[in-house]
């Protein structure tokens, strides 16, 4: 029987969606009355609940283990030899593959962190969602629990009505002109390449009046965002496209505040926290189906086979032109986004909490 919650992560930072998760999951088990401790292998800087380092961790009867696990850490074996049982959380390992041109030295992590993940298949299987739980099944998992990620409506809504976002929409609101977004971290896999020329396309055919906001961090990505930077210089469109670098969740309300189209090319998601976050914002989303995007958004949005430029140009500027259409695509991502309410996700944790 489960006398105490402890989860791993590799560290606890602001931003960061599998830190947020391990914090609401540490909540939500102490809301039950359970014991929870939160530990971290590195030193994050969100300490919003009380987090320890993983070498202060000892046994007790009746332990529960979560690692929270994406495939760049090393720390596996040691948390797989804990006494008590153990599970592993998948948040999804992204393909080796997409940092191989750049090269990246998260290439070689990300092959281990794949053969890692089938060497620690005699555990216990978690996943954010139905995408990862086949992903983990294929790498030898006998059974995997699908816990969705905890997502506090409330406070993403109230972010946009912040002191913040709205020093944000103050420096960028331009009547008149129409404002693509794309929020996370800018990696390969995530195909902003590809954004860049759809919205290439919109900017000097259809709608000069118009600006791509790319928001998130490139940390170690330069090899990736550097040529990327100079590619849309050597475009010409350099002052209607804005890296943000990262941001504060405050910061990011302004953004999705500001947005009129939220696009999203990625080939490669474990679920895609701000699909969600642009549906609750009402701002109409163009997504390339497949992965994880496909179930988050559900019958929801728009979603493209293929990421032409100017297929994806031409809806946008649909969704500019036709308010009645517009308003359609809100009206059914609002119901999509309801899947993935707060209290649905806190149910099915607490189910497997109370099966422990």
């Amino acid at each position: 029987m489960l006398t105490r919650l402890c989860q791993f992560a590799p560290a606890i930072n602001r931003g960061d969606a599998m830190s947020r998760q391990a914090i609401e999951m540490h909540r939500a088990a102490e809301s039950l009355g359970v014991t929870a401790a939160l530990f971290e292998f590195g030193q994050g800087d969100d300490r919003s609940v009380p987090v320890q380092l993983y070498t202060d961790y000892r046994s007790r009867p009746g332990d529960v283990i979560i690692l929270h696990y994406g495939g760049r850490r090393h720390y596996e074996d040691w948390v797989a030899r804990l006494p008590g049982r153990v599970f592993i959380y998948s948040h999804n390992v992204t393909p080796p593959h997409f940092y191989e041109r750049i090269g990246f030295p998260w290439g070689e992590a990300l092959y281990r962190g794949r053969d890692t993940l089938a060497a620690l298949a005699h555990l216990g299987g978690l996943a954010v969602s139905e995408y990862n739980r086949r992903d983990m099944l294929r790498a030898g998992f006998r059974e995997v629990t699908v816990l969705p990620l905890i997502l506090d409506f409330d406070t993403l809504l109230a972010a946009s009505h912040t002191a913040e976002a709205q020093a944000i929409v103050a420096q960028y609101r331009q009547v008149g002109t129409m404002n693509w977004l794309h929020v996370g971290r800018l990696a390969p896999n995530k195909r902003i390449e590809d954004i860049v020329r759809a919205f290439y396309v919109y900017h000097t055919t259809l709608n000069p009046n118009s600006r791509l906001f790319l928001v998130g961090s490139d940390k170690d990505m330069e090899g990736y965002t550097q040529p990327l930077r100079r590619w849309v210089e050597a475009l010409g469109i350099a002052s209607a496209v804005i890296f943000t670098g990262r941001v504060s969740d405050a910061e990011l309300g302004g953004y999705y505040a500001l947005a009129d189209l939220y696009v999203c090319l990625s080939a490669h998601e474990g679920f895609c926290i701000p699909l969600v976050e642009a549906m609750l914002h009402r701002v109409p989303v163009i997504a390339l189906r497949g992965t994880a995007v496909t179930e988050t958004m559900g019958p929801a949005g728009i979603l493209v086979d293929t990421p032409d430029p100017r297929l994806i140009a031409q809806i946008a500027y649909l969704l500019y032109d036709d308010s009645r259409y517009r308003e359609a695509i809100i009206a059914g991502q609002l119901t999509q986004a309801q899947v993935w309410r707060p209290e649905c996700a806190l149910e099915a944790f607490w189910k497997w909490i109370r099966e422990q």
